[in-house]
């Protein structure tokens, strides 16, 4: 992902955003999810999760291949998919 944002953006700092926006949801919701999960039907929460994250990695290669990536896109992208890791 820092390679994508460095190649759209041109910015170092974007870059490191970008990934401090992927470990911030794992650090703030591993305690609480951790709780959700033991009540919750684990092998449906993974799917969900999955195809939750599929998407929007689909949406980003959608983007990626007609040439309209925005930033905010790719921070959405890795926000998401921090909370379903």
């Amino acid at each position: 992902m820092p390679l994508l944002v460095l190649g759209v953006t041109h910015s170092p700092a974007k870059a490191g955003i970008a990934e401090f926006a992927a470990a911030l949801p794992i650090l703030v919701l591993t305690l609480p999810a951790g709780a959700l999960i033991d009540r919750w039907n684990r092998k449906r929460l993974l799917i969900v999760c999955d195809t939750i994250r599929a998407g929007a990695y689909a949406s980003l290669a959608a983007a990626v291949a007609t040439g309209h990536v925005w930033f905010a896109h790719i921070l959405a992208v890795v926000a998401i998919d921090g909370c379903g890791f």
